[in-house]
């Protein structure tokens, strides 16, 4: 064991939870998990610190972008699941990066979707593939409807973690995120709409995005020594 900390979740982040770990070793592959009082331990995960700033080794990166999660499962990260375990530690996926549209705000997007492309477009424990149930009921009107409150761009993240895939991916590697349109309004610019002003959803839209996807802000974030 290299580092072992209490952290508190809470309820104004969701309960999601961070931590920033210093004085790791260069390029090496570390593994962790969490435990909580009632004694539930979460899946192991792993993640390989940075290579040494002189280092001119190679580094495996893979890419990502565009999911939606009523379009399909995310069988691109089950592919580099597959990938890498046919590969020595040495030779995996050190890095990955989601270059944005982490989600699609939206329920019932214009593309076409599993719902009306499969007979059964539900997850394995049985749920439907769906992004209906915002819990403001969604903005926009008719059939469309999209995420603008802060519960529910917290649902559209909720939603992407129901995908399997995803999930082992995101234990399996360390990711670096960006964010496009979709994560908020599509084809917003700055804080505006092609309906008007959207400070208030974009606030929200961060909000929940800084809790789901981990994101160091600056260089001076610090942690406990590992």
């Amino acid at each position: 064991v290299v580092l072992e900390v209490e952290i508190e979740s809470e309820p104004g982040l969701d309960q999601t939870v961070r931590l920033f770990v210093q004085g790791l070793e260069p390029a090496t592959w570390y593994w962790y998990r969490f435990l909580t009082p009632d004694n539930y331990a979460s899946e192991i995960g792993r993640t390989c610190t940075a290579p040494h700033p002189e280092s001119d080794a190679p580094l495996q990166l893979a890419m990502f972008s565009c999911q939606s999660y009523e379009a399909g499962f995310f069988n691109s990260y089950q592919r580099l699941i597959v990938d890498d375990a046919a590969r020595p530690l040495d030779e995996q996926t050190r890095l990955c990066v989601h270059v944005g549209d982490w989600y699609y705000e939206t329920v019932g997007a214009p593309m076409r979707s599993m719902n009306e492309t499969e007979p059964n477009p539900n997850n394995r424990d049985g749920s439907l593939r769906s992004n209906a149930g915002l819990p403001s009921g969604g903005g926009g009107s008719g059939r469309r409807k999209f995420a603008h409150t802060l519960d529910d761009f917290r649902f559209m993240h909720q939603q992407n973690l129901r995908d399997e895939a995803l999930l082992r991916a995101r234990a399996q590697d360390p990711f670096v995120y960006i964010w496009d349109d979709h994560e908020v309004r599509n084809d917003y610019w700055q804080s505006y709409d092609r309906d008007g002003p959207i400070q208030k959803n974009k606030l929200a839209s961060n909000q929940a995005w800084f809790e789901y996807c981990p994101a160091a802000l600056s260089r001076a974030a610090a942690g406990p020594a590992g």
